[in-house]
């Protein structure tokens, strides 16, 4: 007789918490509500700056609620079923990501009848800082008890720095194309020409910030607000003209964070890696 075919058997999502979401249905309403409610922490200080009225940030938390909610059914079926967007076949990756890339259209769509096309577009901008403001947030955090606290004007310095120096994987003479088939770049010219590449001294490949953002992405489960921009060597550099030591020394510990993870974090092959800004917030 032919063999019976085994049930799907659920896949981890390497994170306890995430791993009890998917298995229990009955957490979503609030797991999706904890997602709504570090959006609207994030968020706050563009609807205070933008004037945004309560009655428009309810719209704009709801159309993030759907949006959730179509990720995490979403999700939780492809864990149910035994995949994760890395062992799917190509077509049925596509198709997922396709899901992804409508529900984040629904929210972006919602975004533009609420608050209007510029409105829109200044909440998309304010959007991308987000990462920046993380780490602005977490270097007062650490500094919150100290002699020298970050000031709010300060961290907008901050923040504007980050914003100027980013990671800039596709500058220097091996970005792209550039690089003749079989060459192989000297790692310390490749440094010394692309100071937004270094990270604590770390040449941080664009493949290697795309597997820190796939790790990311997987064990931090559906919400992205929490990630930080990576602080670039060129950062700390410009940091020093609006930092005092003291604070300058805590930015620094974080970058040294920054760079162990991006350091250890797997690189997937090319061929087999997802949209990672799919589900972006």
């Amino acid at each position: 007789p032919p063999p019976t075919a085994s049930a799907p058997q659920p896949v981890s999502a390497q994170n306890p918490a995430l791993d009890y979401v998917y298995a229990h249905p009955e957490t979503h309403a609030a797991f999706i509500e904890q997602q709504v409610l570090r959006s609207k922490a994030h968020y706050e200080r563009f609807f205070k700056t933008a004037g945004v009225s309560p009655e428009k940030q309810e719209q704009l938390l709801n159309a993030i609620k759907e949006q959730q909610t179509s990720l995490l059914d979403l999700q939780t079926e492809l864990v149910k079923q035994g995949f994760t967007l890395e062992n799917m076949a190509p077509a049925d990756q596509r198709a997922a990501v396709q899901l992804m890339v409508e529900a984040t259209g629904r929210r972006e769509a919602a975004e533009q009848a609420i608050l209007g096309d510029e409105g829109a577009k200044a909440f998309a901008e304010f959007r991308k800082t987000v990462p920046m403001r993380n780490v602005a947030d977490q270097v007062a955090s650490q500094l919150y008890d100290t002699n020298e606290p970050l000031t709010g004007a300060q961290a907008e310095q901050l923040v504007e720095i980050l914003k100027q120096n980013p990671h800039d994987a596709g500058g220097g003479p091996w970005s792209g194309g550039a690089m003749r088939k079989g060459a192989e770049p000297d790692p310390a010219a490749f440094a010394a020409a692309n100071p937004g590449n270094r990270v604590n001294g770390v040449v941080v490949s664009q493949q290697a910030r795309q597997a820190r953002l796939q790790q990311e992405t997987r064990t931090g489960g559906l919400s992205v607000l929490e990630r930080l921009e990576p602080i670039t060597d060129a950062a700390i550099a410009r940091a020093q003209a609006v930092l005092t030591p003291a604070q300058l020394a805590v930015l620094k510990q974080v970058q040294a964070r920054q760079a162990t993870e991006f350091q250890v974090a797997p690189v997937t092959p090319p061929a087999a890696q997802p949209a990672a800004s799919a589900g972006r917030k």
